[in-house]
């Protein structure tokens, strides 16, 4: 599915076993701490696990990485190409996401994300996530508080 974005087409879909190796690229180029390649592998063979990759002119921009547990979800990655932020690609990803866990009546998606992660924050409040708890030290890398973000996921503003 495509969906406008500056002119340009993004393409929104499952992840699959031929995209691991831009996704593992991806995340080494996004997080302190990368996931390895067998935890990539797993979440592809988890069956509570939803994988969504974006395209923009044929190329990976973005994936996110979720899990679904009866009414509840939660947003575990997100990463957009450092030269594709601020395109639009993570609020498609997660409007993807939110649709599809609608569709399986998960009613709340959290997440965690770094306290000193102003972009990341600015659009998970954009996309209706609102701040519910605080970690303290939580990343081991260097200390840094974990913000806890829930959203309410409703059938009418994520319809397909």
């Amino acid at each position: 599915m495509a969906d406008g974005l500056n002119g340009k087409d993004i393409l929104i879909q499952g992840a699959a076993a031929a995209d691991l190796e831009e996704i593992f690229t991806l995340e080494r180029s996004s997080f302190p701490r990368p996931w390895s390649r067998e935890q990539l592998v797993e979440e592809f063979q988890c069956p509570a696990a939803i994988l969504l990759v974006a395209r923009l002119d044929g190329c990976l921009a973005g994936y996110l990485a979720s899990r679904c547990c009866l009414d509840e979800a939660e947003l575990l990655k997100i990463a957009v190409h450092p030269r594709k932020r601020c395109l639009g690609i993570g609020s498609a990803l997660l409007d993807r996401l939110a649709r599809q866990l609608s569709r399986r009546q998960v009613k709340r998606l959290f997440l965690e994300v770094r306290a000193g992660n102003l972009p990341a924050r600015e659009l998970y409040l954009a996309r209706g996530f609102s701040v519910i708890a605080r970690r303290r030290g939580y990343y081991s890398d260097n200390g840094e508080d974990a913000l806890v973000m829930a959203a309410e996921l409703r059938k009418e503003t994520y319809s397909p």
